[in-house]
């Protein structure tokens, strides 16, 4: 294992060396690794998730492992913006891509283990991503007069959503398959169920 993984690091810097991706890692307070990432600097000067994503617990067990993808231009995916008019009446404009500045979109095969080791969730990302402009409700929202919390709106709030293709598998932690689903097209069109055997 500490083998395989002292390969898996040498052939990150020979990469990164050969394309101007860096090795970004980062440490729990133990000294084990909690994340390895490879990254570059963009043009804005911003460090930017690019390549393959490691992330382990503080004991060294490895807990996910996917890649990123990043470009200044994304596909978006269902994507709508509101166009004012000058009477205010408001329509919506749809636009197919969308300048992503967040550091990388996941793309490609996603695993997730348990602590144990066991295999938690697999599935892939399409590299694209559909934005949600709008509301969250029920967020508290304070009364400066009165200084109480209630429940509001709060507008204008951009969420960006990796998308999901193909079948994704998710599983109990004793191993046991859990739960499948399937994705065309960015469209949940399936999904089936297994209760854990103990149970």
């Amino acid at each position: 294992m500490k083998f395989l993984f002292c390969i898996l690091l040498f052939s990150f810097s020979s990469f990164g060396q050969d394309s101007g991706l860096k090795i970004d890692t980062t440490y729990y307070s133990n000294g084990s690794i909690h994340e390895i990432i490879q990254t570059y600097i963009n043009r804005e000067g911003r460090k930017v998730k690019n390549g393959t994503y490691l992330m382990y617990d503080s004991t060294g067990v490895l807990l996910t492992e996917g890649n990123y993808l990043h470009d200044s231009i994304v596909k978006c995916v269902n994507c709508y913006e509101k166009i004012h008019n000058d009477d205010n009446t408001g329509r919506w404009k749809r636009y197919d891509t969308a300048q992503y500045t967040r550091a990388g979109v996941k793309v490609g095969t996603w695993t997730r283990y348990y602590r144990n080791g066991r295999l938690k969730s697999i599935g892939s990302y399409t590299g694209a991503i559909t934005e949600r402009i709008g509301s969250i409700m029920n967020q508290p929202i304070k009364n400066q007069s009165t200084g109480t919390l209630s429940s509001g709106i709060i507008d204008g709030i951009l969420r960006v959503i990796e998308l999901k293709e193909g079948k994704w598998e998710y599983y109990y932690e004793n191993g046991e398959l859990r739960l499948e689903e399937e994705y065309i097209d960015e469209i949940l069109v399936n999904t089936v169920s297994w209760p854990r055997s103990d149970e």
